[in-house]
């Protein structure tokens, strides 16, 4: 059984998806299994991810048909038999070192979760950290459901974390809705005993200006007012001091 199994959803990214591969492959911790999930992209995308897998047995392909990403990272998880999970979007990349040291903090820990600071490439190329701060903390449960909601260090990104398998046990992407990370964040830290984070910066994300998320009102965003609403009530049910503040 691998470390860690790493879940990359692809569509339509044959610009920047060598870069991602590359950096996942390369990883200083080499035990674990890469799993390419070829979303119908209508572009060269799937037949890059079929040459990598060609020449690194780590690498697993599943061409499906196009659903978007959670049902891309749903289909990864059906075939991942890591000790953990984790997610890399294809247009992004990580540091060479982040997957050993999620996991050693991890298992040092005792953390069902590790996660990382994340860095933001603007427009201009230029880089941000997501979380300002230094310091590295390990979370209760209690605590790590109560950062999470101020979304700087835990972040609701499933893509600077690592999970413990069993989290997804019960647990899939809502493939109707965006703001999936959202959706499925506080869910599946409800369940983690421990929450480790570092604020070293070590995943790498590409601003991307075509994002549902950035474009006009359309109904889809409507979205918005469901998964907040539901992580509202969730809140209010489980831990009633934080849906106050």
């Amino acid at each position: 059984m691998p470390k860690i199994s790493i879940i990359v959803p692809v569509y339509n990214v044959e610009q920047y998806l060598a870069e991602c591969i590359e950096s996942i492959k390369d990883q200083s911790l080499t035990d674990i299994e890469i799993i390419l999930v070829d979303d119908g992209s209508p572009d060269n995308s799937g037949a890059i991810c079929d040459d990598y897998a060609r020449k690194d047995d780590r690498i697993r392909v599943i061409h499906k048909k196009n659903g978007g990403l959670s049902s891309a990272r749903n289909a990864g998880l059906e075939v991942a038999i890591g000790e953990y999970i984790g997610f890399v979007d294809s247009d992004d990349w990580v540091d060479g070192e982040m997957y050993e040291v999620l996991y050693k903090n991890a298992v040092e820990n005792q953390a069902e979760i590790a996660a990382c600071n994340i860095a933001k490439m603007g427009l201009d190329g230029q880089f941000e950290n997501f979380d300002i701060g230094n310091k590295d903390i390990l979370f209760t449960r209690a605590e790590g459901m109560e950062e999470l909601i101020r979304n700087q260090k835990l972040t609701f990104s499933s893509c600077n974390k690592i999970y413990k398998r069993k989290l997804f046990m019960d647990c899939r992407y809502n493939e109707s809705i965006i703001l999936e990370d959202m959706n499925i964040s506080y869910r599946l830290l409800n369940q983690a005993n421990a929450i480790f984070y570092t604020a070293r910066p070590m995943y790498f994300y590409r601003y991307n200006d075509s994002s549902i998320l950035r474009e006009k009102f359309n109904k889809k965003r409507l979205d918005e007012y469901t998964v907040v609403g539901e992580m509202y009530n969730f809140y209010r049910n489980l831990y009633p001091h934080v849906a106050e503040q």
